[in-house]
């Protein structure tokens, strides 16, 4: 399902924005790249503000809610 993001969807994703530089493919970044991404992010709060001032769509399917952000695992 494709939505409108919402501001109740703040933490979980600002969570799927930070995952892919601090998680298994930080080893491609250093630590500079890594805190540029995801120190992008801000709070909850300031991440929240930005997603409702733009054009943000939210997909989310039956495996991934997005209340339950994807978890690192040997799944992927």
């Amino acid at each position: 399902m494709i939505r409108r993001y919402r501001p109740d969807a703040a933490e979980a994703t600002m969570a799927v924005f930070r995952r892919p530089a601090t998680g298994i493919t930080s080893r491609d970044y250093n630590g500079e790249q890594i805190r540029a991404w995801a120190g992008h992010t801000g709070t909850p709060g300031q991440w929240n503000e930005r997603r409702i001032t733009v054009h943000t769509w939210v997909a989310e399917t039956a495996k991934y809610p997005l209340e339950d952000p994807i978890r690192e695992s040997s799944e992927t």
